[in-house]
């Protein structure tokens, strides 16, 4: 220790007792420093000088095995100054402009001296405008304009400038400079040349909901410094089960999140899929269901409800009370096809609480949502939880109450008139569809080129944003559909449909790698990664952790809720999501093998048992069955039924067919084991309408389908 202090980065969990980075001089520690239980690497500073002169050891301590059981630190840097380093020449960042997926950055080196940056989602290059500097590159420019450093390979091109050969590095002079990431191949280094100068300024993304053709299509729009082509790249979920117009160039990458292929264009156009959701099921028709075991479930479930105090009924925070919210909605919907007397007390208490919601009196102290201007531009749900009040997990939240406001509303046209517009402002908080809005930005949670939901409302400066529970995302997607559909608002329903087709595909690609679970070469996972399920996907890395336990039902089960219709996508990859739920079991069993629907836990095995209606239903339901005669914990009413009413109609029914949908969009085609095909179709609207089936694109039924009717139809 030859200077008076030494500076360093430390981040995670805060646990002194087992956690830590000390100083060991002549084996004790005289210095230990924990994180604050969060990914952020602050910095920390010791005084060395009483020490100075005596050789030490750095030590990080890791013993825990519990929630933030971590520790990291970096940056360590011995200097004779109290303040802290800078991390580099520039003394501030400040955002200049963004596009839907693109930003630009100002560095600023002092008033007069300043860099721009400008990059984007998949764009393979980054664009540096320096104003009154030169830029310094290390290493040497190979004759064919690439320059290797650390082992990969840089195209260095000065589309507004010059590029002079030094000692050790390559001076730039000039207004742009364009950096690209290459492969060995000088053939790459002419095409990126040729488009280096293709600066982004603006980036566009927009969708249409085209009912008859049952898919969503999206048109991404990338305007130029120069009016040109530019070179864009794209990953699975983008072109693997789409329609698209990408011209592809041959160039790929190899990323966490599978494989990017470079197109060139400066408009792109992609369809999803979308075969349609209902928000209910109709009920099967045989001896196999049984009315009286469902209903059971419901007049225990509502009962222990309504005999509480209404001030106790529900929970008060935007999480726990959106769940509480939602299940009383389920349970009266179901109670409702039931026609059993408690659906009338179900449907007051369903209306109580969205209203409290949905209106503020002074004084109250939680149900009530509230709205905050520039810089915020958001609404905040009070009482707030696990961070919602910054933002976090707004779309989880908000989604709830929209589910719930639709499983209503549907029922009530005049009601949901009367709170349509405030529902409007929920859903619109974490996926405002207009462009410019003045009161949202426009889709807060979604990133529309990584094609999902992002959670971390105010991200972390080293893990970037994350997500952990995809299902919720999804149902947040649901809600604003089903919303949509009630109020007949277009524009809610078109983007509820945009960010479930995009969404449940980017699940089945990246949290569940449903397409490479057998085939490496189709898999986006990296061989290193072991595990069967990601259940939080961060910018930095993918892991199989929650961010409250570690427990395999939790792992997985966090990625299958909330349970309801929505939930068919599941049955796309039915054979994958039946090996998710064995890899749940055996992990959760432990030493002692696959555990049993026997031994489960109650409320984390009914989610499970909900989810395994969409992948086995006719297995769920034998045992669910024996569950329920033997009074097995999974047999509780906790849930209200729900796994029961979701396992039944999937066994009656089918599973998702991909290749069938209507042009009602609350509506879906299930399909059977031996091919036999149900049309499960919904008309919310006070008159009647047309539906057409069609299979593989082409009609194959037509017919009127009643005002206000829930029903199978056959298809032939």
């Amino acid at each position: 220790m030859e200077k008076d202090y030494l500076h360093f980065k430390v981040g995670g969990g805060s646990e002194k007792e087992i956690l830590g980075v000390h100083l060991l001089v002549d084996g004790q520690s005289v210095y230990q420093e924990v994180g604050k239980q969060n990914n952020n690497l602050e910095w920390r500073s010791w005084d060395l000088k009483q020490y100075r002169g005596k050789k030490a050891q750095l030590q990080l301590v890791d013993e825990s095995k519990g929630s933030w059981g971590f520790i990291s630190a970096d940056h360590f840097v011995l200097s004779e100054l109290l303040t802290v380093p800078k991390s580099g020449p520039f003394s501030h960042a400040s955002t200049l402009n963004w596009g839907d997926w693109h930003v630009s950055m100002r560095l600023h080196l002092n008033q007069i001296k300043k860099a721009d940056v400008t990059f984007g989602r998949g764009m393979p290059y980054v664009w540096i405008e320096p104003k009154g500097i030169d830029l310094k590159i290390p290493g040497k420019l190979q004759p064919s304009g690439t320059l290797v450093l650390d082992g990969r390979t840089f195209g260095i091109f000065a589309p507004g400038g010059s590029l002079k050969p030094m000692d050790g590095y390559v001076r730039f002079t000039g207004s742009v400079l364009s950096i690209a990431a290459l492969k060995d191949d000088p053939s790459q280094v002419e095409l990126f040349a040729r488009h280096a100068a293709a600066i982004p300024r603006d980036t566009q993304f927009d969708w249409k909901y085209e009912k008859e053709k049952g898919r969503v299509s999206t048109i991404w729009r990338v305007k130029t410094e120069t009016g040109e082509d530019t070179l864009h790249g794209w990953i699975p979920h983008h072109y693997r089960t789409t329609k698209h117009n990408l011209s592809l160039t041959g160039m790929e990458y190899e990323t966490r999140r599978g494989k990017i292929v470079v197109a060139k264009g400066k408009e792109f156009q992609i369809a999803w899929p979308f075969t349609g959701m209902i928000p209910l099921f109709p009920l099967p028709k045989d001896d196999s269901f049984r009315r009286e075991v469902l209903a059971d479930f419901i007049n225990r479930w509502g009962n222990e409800l309504l005999k509480k105090p209404e001030e106790n009924r529900q929970a008060a925070d935007t999480y726990w009370g959106g769940k509480s919210m939602l299940k009383t909605c389920q349970a009266f919907n179901m109670a409702w096809q039931l026609q059993l007397p408690i659906a009338d007390d179900l449907y007051k208490e369903a209306k109580r609480v969205v209203e409290d919601w949905l209106t503020y009196e002074p004084g109250e102290k939680a149900f009530y949502y509230t709205r905050y201007p520039l810089p915020w531009s958001g609404l905040v749900g009070f009482n707030s939880s696990y961070g919602s009040e910054q933002f976090t997990d707004n779309h989880f939240h908000y989604g709830y109450l929209a589910m719930s406001a639709s499983l209503i509303g549907m029922h009530d046209p005049v009601w949901l008139e009367k709170y349509g517009p405030s529902l409007t402002e929920v859903v619109k908080q974490y996926a405002e569809w207009e462009r410019d809005s003045p009161r949202f930005p426009r889709l807060r949670t979604f990133e529309c080129w990584g094609g999902h939901s992002y959670a971390g409302g105010m991200s972390s400066g080293y893990d970037g944003n994350n997500q952990e529970s995809s299902s919720e995302a999804i149902g947040s997607w649901a809600g604003m559909f089903f919303l949509g559909a009630a109020l007949e608002d277009e524009d809610m329903l078109a983007t509820g449909a945009m960010g479930y087709a995009i969404e449940t595909e980017a699940v089945h690609e990246y949290w569940n790698n449903a397409y490479g679970w057998k085939d490496r070469e189709q898999s986006n996972w990296s061989q290193n990664y072991k595990p069967t399920i990601c259940s939080v996907m961060r910018d930095r890395d993918m892991g199989a952790w929650t961010w409250f336990s570690g427990e395999p039902i939790h792992i997985y089960g966090i990625q299958w809720l909330p349970a309801w219709t929505h939930l068919n996508y599941f049955g796309a990859h039915s054979e994958h999501s039946v090996f998710q739920l064995n890899q749940m079991l055996e992990k959760q069993g432990k030493d002692q093998g696959k555990i049993s629907w026997e031994k489960i836990d109650g409320d984390w095995g009914q989610v499970a048992a909900a989810y395994a209606a969409f992948c086995q239903p006719d297995e769920i339901c034998k045992v669910l069955d024996e569950a329920i005669d033997k009074k097995w914990s999974i047999a509780s009413p906790k849930h209200a039924g729900i796994p029961y009413y979701l396992a039944h109609a999937s066994r009656a029914y089918g599973l998702i067919d991909k290749d069938s949908y209507t042009d009602l969009p609350t509506s879906v085609v299930f399909k059977k084991s031996d091919g036999k095909r149900t049309a499960l179709v919904y008309n919310l609207s006070n008159a009647p309408r047309s539906v057409r089936v069609y299979v593989k694109g082409k009609e194959v039924l037509k017919g009127s389908l009643p005002a206000n009717v829930l029903m199978a139809v056959p298809v032939p």
